[in-house]
Formats: structure tokens, C-alpha cells, sequence
């Protein structure tokens, strides 16, 4: 049995979370570096994809990290079947995670990548949102407080859409 990653309190900081994400990946990946595919990031917040991007990118991923919806829209109509994985936060200014699930069903089917749903929120509010999370094309939910806990947690959500680039 594997030994499990020492916790991070919330109290740490962002230096000290990125370096026992790294810690826990390397643990899980046995220092193993190899090239998987593009992972999009779509997060208005600096502070959280800094530190997934250096998680995602020590476990070999090309990660491109965009602030807003209609950034993370137009990265998908112009690089969309480079893309493996998405990974979106839902509470983003203008064009917010819920717009960018209903909208991304307009573009071709290369061009929808699986997308898991990390934000601040555990639950979506209403039945409205939880549908467009499901029609939307979203494979999982989980919160920033979790990803950045327990990285194990991420990679079990991560792994099923690995593909090699």
C-alpha cells in the first residue's frame, strides 16, 4: 500500500501547496515524466491555476491557462482538438463556466474535450445549473479546496482522459 501524501492545512501557503502537490504527484507517478496531451485551464483566480498548472505540467502535461469563458471559448474554436481535458471553473466574470458549457455544444464534436469542473462551490444551485452541467458535457465535479488537498483526488479525475500527445 502506497503512503499517502502528507495533508496540507488551509493554512498553507501557496509556495508550500505547490511543493507537496508536486511531492504527492511524484509519489503516485514514481518520478515517472512522461508527455501526455494539452490540458485547458479556464480560471479568472491567479492564485489557483499557478499552482495546478506546475502540478499538471510535472505530471507531463501541456497545460494553457486562460482568465476568462470567452477565452477559454475562443481557445477551443482555434486549438480545440489539441486540447485533452478542460478544466473549468464555473463563477467567472462575463461569460461564466455555465455559458461556456452551453456554448461549447455548438462547436464540432473534435473540438469538446472532457471537461471537469473545478470551482470554489460544491454543489451547483439549482436543477437549472446541475442540467447544464450535465448536458454541458462535464465528467466530474470537484472544489479548489479538494484539488489543492488532495492531489490524489485530481489525478484519479485526470487519468481517465490521459492520451499521449
Amino acid at each position: 500500500m502506497r503512503n499517502a501524501a502528507r495533508p496540507i492545512r488551509s493554512s498553507s501557503t501557496t509556495t508550500e501547496v505547490s511543493e507537496r502537490l508536486i511531492e504527492a504527484m511524484e509519489h503516485l507517478l514514481g518520478g515517472t515524466r512522461e508527455t501526455w496531451g494539452r490540458v485547458l485551464l479556464a480560471d479568472d483566480d491567479p492564485g489557483f491555476p499557478a499552482v495546478v498548472r506546475r502540478l499538471l505540467q510535472g505530471w507531463g502535461h501541456q497545460v494553457d491557462v486562460v482568465r476568462s469563458g470567452a477565452e477559454c471559448l475562443e481557445h477551443l474554436r482555434e486549438r480545440g482538438e489539441e486540447v485533452r481535458l478542460l478544466l473549468l471553473d464555473l463563477m467567472m466574470p462575463g461569460t461564466n463556466g455555465y455559458d461556456v458549457l452551453r456554448e461549447m455544444k455548438a462547436l464540432p464534436r473534435t473540438r469538446q474535450p472532457p471537461v471537469l469542473v473545478v470551482t470554489a462551490y460544491a454543489q451547483p444551485e439549482d436543477l437549472r445549473e446541475r442540467m447544464a452541467l450535465i448536458s454541458g458535457g462535464a465528467v466530474s465535479l470537484m472544489t479548489k479546496e479538494e484539488a489543492l488537498t488532495d492531489p490524489e483526488l485530481l489525478f484519479s479525475r485526470i487519468l481517465p482522459h490521459r492520451r499521449a500527445a
